[in-house]
């Protein structure tokens, strides 16, 4: 059997919802899940999600690197696949919980930020408006929801910039009620609805 002693991972990567998913196998998608579970709690000592972390055996995963470890461009999206739990998901009040420093600086800025160092969570700049539109499904204030809603019919992305456009579809299918996911990890599309036009 192949045993990993050393790798560096992005947290975004394995949706928890997907890793659930996978649970219906057992082992070892099981202790993959509680894995992804600690990856995302554990590196996030501040609330907020690194795009990149080291993991050694028998150290751990390693949040004092040679660089800054950074959220933003990858780390979004971990944001949204949290808020993309199902409520009856046990563990989707204590991701939310860890992570609300990320909610905090985006209901008091109005906007999320495009970077924030991990282990001091000092932010900086105005995150895109595809940040806003992963933030849907994660901010829980309806508020704050309404202000990034805002932002993102203000500033749709264009067909030409793929990643904010992305995470767009994402949260703005989600924020509109067009797919949910269930407490097993399976995708629950609202095929009943018709396609609108967003913006």
């Amino acid at each position: 059997m192949l045993r990993i002693t050393a790798g560096v991972f992005n947290p975004s990567y394995l949706p928890p919802t997907l890793a659930q998913y996978f649970t219906r196998f057992g082992a070892p998608w099981t202790t993959l899940r509680e894995t992804n579970q600690r990856l995302l709690l554990e590196t996030a000592p501040k609330g907020f999600s690194p795009d990149w972390v080291r993991y050694e055996k028998d150290k751990g995963w390693q949040l004092k690197a040679e660089k800054t470890l950074i959220s933003s461009y990858d780390a979004i999206r971990v944001y949204m696949w949290v808020g993309m739990m199902p409520d009856s998901d046990p563990q989707k009040a204590r991701m939310l919980n860890r992570f609300k420093p990320m909610a905090t600086f985006t209901e008091k800025n109005g906007y999320p930020p495009e970077k924030v160092d991990v282990a001091t969570g000092k932010a900086q700049g105005k995150g895109p408006v595809g940040f806003s539109a992963a933030m849907l499904p994660f901010l829980q204030n309806r508020d704050a929801q309404a202000v990034q809603r805002q932002r993102v019919a203000d500033n749709f992305p264009g067909s030409d910039a793929y990643y904010n456009y992305v995470l767009t579809l994402f949260g703005q299918g989600w924020d509109q009620h067009r797919f949910r996911f269930s407490t097993k990890g399976e995708l629950l599309p609202d095929w009943g609805q018709e396609c609108a036009n967003s913006h």
